[in-house]
């Protein structure tokens, strides 16, 4: 009989607490035209401008990304499935608070008729 206990790896002694999902509030400061242009979200209380990503010859939407004042920017594709912000980069699995902040944006815009 063995007497081997289970071990902490000591390459990472910490384990990792599981994180929260995403939250906040998301509103538009101004809204973007029917190209999706010009539009600036607040999430969280920081602002993003909103820019159309497109493909080719500038008329198949691509996706969007969400430029900070700071000159960070975030790409998500157009279904608004995955961001490549830190957060979503290393958690996978959650959906980060720019996929949920458009998502809510968006819909808030159908809404008043103006669908993306």
């Amino acid at each position: 009989m063995s007497n081997l206990r289970p071990r902490k790896d000591p390459r990472n002694p910490h384990p990792r607490r599981p994180s929260r999902p995403a939250q906040g509030v998301a509103r538009w400061l101004t809204r973007p035209d029917h190209h999706m242009v010009g539009g600036v979200l607040e999430v969280n209380g920081q602002s993003y401008e909103l820019l159309p990503l497109y493909s080719g010859a500038e008329t198949v939407l691509d996706g969007y990304r969400l430029l900070k004042g700071d000159g960070a920017m975030y790409d998500l594709p157009r279904d608004l499935s995955t961001c490549d912000c830190p957060g979503h980069t290393f958690r996978p699995e959650q959906p980060c608070k720019h996929m949920l902040a458009l998502k809510a944006a968006f819909a808030r815009l159908a809404d008043e008729g103006r669908a993306a």
